[in-house]
């Protein structure tokens, strides 16, 4: 009898095993690429079995994605439908889109798309070796029955918050409570008889309650992702210059303050005593210079000669008008100037100024060269770096002559021409000039043309006064910050580095 009663008790343990196992007629068909962004690099192809799905993916920018086509086969006798509730977590998102329908149709196959994205920025304390790396584990439910709505704490209705669950699992807990307490009345029953008899029972019914525990889940897709997200480079461990190399120097895309991008070459490295800089690839704007400089007051010659004063400030006011927002440039200034004192000698006072003036030193020159002597700066050497260091990487010239075809070298120069006295005409010939460098779209420099005034005089009390307008274009060249970062790019014309500020 009590065989009996044990043979009874097991046979309708298995009566009551809860029949809620998740249906194994709907799968995954296919997963294939659709799209992505283009610095989006896919490290594996996806693979999936059954409805779970592994990506393994590496992004570089933020709102890089990849967006991937799913074929899902339902060969079941009811309808499903995809719940939309991905979780995103804090720097990557997970998106069901261009769906039609979130209904797998009884046996048929629904395509849906599935779209990964680098959403917010990673600080830079959560990279680790360089990189950042996030393995996701995240579900799409998959359901056909819709839930009583759920009602709030003060007993209303929100029409909103119904859920959508696989029927077949709503019982599945009330079955294994049931199971349970015929654990115990069996345990009971046994109570007085061999310990090993009931202890045989219990384990063969716990043995059996994970299949029930295991069957109350969801039916779902399960996709697995490996997110990498590379650190980005430091601008200045990215951007060298190799002089035996064909290229010499790398393009780059320098932004400016009204958000535009001007296409540059590196002028000087990290190695250089002068730091990171970057020179436009072209004249971008038009400097005038002379007695139509808009800087310096007066007229005529008195206007050309203040502007040829100022003007290596002058030229670099105009390239500072260049300097973006962001943080990607500490400052600019104008190609010619000097690299670590851009305003040299504008800036000087005193004797300090007064040294630098032009002096005719112990020669002897007539009467009417007075009003130059010692009033206006001689000519300098800024331009003596830049101009070896354009030579050296061959940038010194340009293609582009939309906005001029020569462009100023923040450096003074000065001229005399002087021609002995002659016994048939018993005069001597002085002629003085003063200007700014300059050089042509070849890098030629241009000689006497960008003189902006002279005095010439050829008898005792005979002398004339030039002054010219002249309009060139503007180099200018930026000096990077040391934190600045590359985003993208290789360094070529086709396709240049990009910048971005550091955070």
């Amino acid at each position: 009898m009590k065989k009996i009663i044990i043979f009874l008790s097991i046979i309708l343990f298995f009566l009551f095993i809860p029949k809620v196992y998740a249906s194994t007629n709907v799968s995954i068909e296919s997963v294939t690429l659709d799209s992505k962004s283009a610095d989006t690099e896919i490290i594996n192809e996806a693979t999936f079995e059954g409805l779970s799905i592994n990506f393994d993916i590496k992004f570089k920018n933020v709102d890089d994605f990849a967006k991937y086509e799913i074929v899902i086969n339902n060969q079941a006798d009811e309808d499903y439908e995809i719940t939309n509730n991905i979780e995103d977590s804090e720097y990557i998102s997970y998106e069901i889109s261009d769906v039609d329908s979130n209904i797998l149709t009884k046996n048929s196959k629904t395509t849906i798309y599935i779209t990964i994205k680098y959403t917010t920025k990673i600080p830079n304390e959560e990279y680790e070796n360089g990189s950042f790396v996030e393995k996701n584990n995240i579900t799409i439910n998959l359901a056909n029955e819709e839930q009583e709505p759920v009602e709030t704490p003060n007993e209303e209705v929100e029409e909103e918050k119904s859920i959508l669950e696989n029927p077949k699992t709503q019982n599945g807990l009330h079955i294994i409570i049931i199971i349970l307490l015929i654990n115990l009345g069996l345990l009971i029953i046994f109570r007085k008889h061999k310990p090993q008899r009931y202890i045989g029972i219990l384990l063969i019914c716990c043995s059996l309650i994970p299949l029930s525990i295991g069957a109350l889940k969801q039916l779902q897709i399960t996709v697995n992702s490996n997110i990498t997200v590379d650190k980005k480079p430091l601008a200045r461990d990215v951007l060298l210059i190799d002089t035996n190399s064909e290229q010499k120097t790398p393009y780059v895309l320098c932004p400016v303050k009204n958000g535009e991008e001007i296409p540059c070459r590196v002028l000087y490295d990290k190695t250089s005593e002068y730091g990171l800089q970057l020179i436009s690839v072209s004249p971008v704007a038009t400097v005038r210079l002379g007695s139509n400089d808009l800087k310096v007051t007066g007229s005529g010659v008195t206007r050309a000669q203040n502007s040829y004063m100022r003007a290596i400030t002058t030229l670099n006011e105009a390239a500072l008008e260049f300097k973006d927002d962001n943080g990607i440039s500490k400052d600019v200034r104008c190609v010619g100037s000097k690299p670590t004192d851009k305003y040299y000698p504008d800036y000087l006072t005193g004797t300090a100024r007064t040294d630098l003036y032009w002096n005719t030193g112990s020669y002897h020159y007539e009467w009417w060269i007075s009003p130059y002597l010692n009033k206006f700066f001689e000519r300098d050497n800024n331009y003596v770096n830049d101009d070896a260091q354009l030579k050296l990487l061959g940038i010194d010239s340009y293609e582009d002559t939309s906005v001029s075809s020569e462009y100023w070298m923040a450096s003074r120069v000065r001229g005399s021409v002087i021609a002995a006295t002659t016994a048939s005409y018993g005069q001597t010939w002085y002629t003085i000039r003063f200007g700014v460098r300059y050089a042509d779209n070849t890098g030629y420099y241009g000689y006497p043309y960008q003189y902006l005034f002279e005095r010439e005089g050829k008898e005792q009390n005979s002398y004339s006064e030039l002054y010219y307008d002249k309009v060139k274009g503007l180099r200018p060249v930026w000096v990077i910050n040391d934190n600045v970062l590359v985003t993208k790019g290789d360094g070529t014309i086709d396709n240049p580095y990009v910048l971005e500020p550091a955070e």
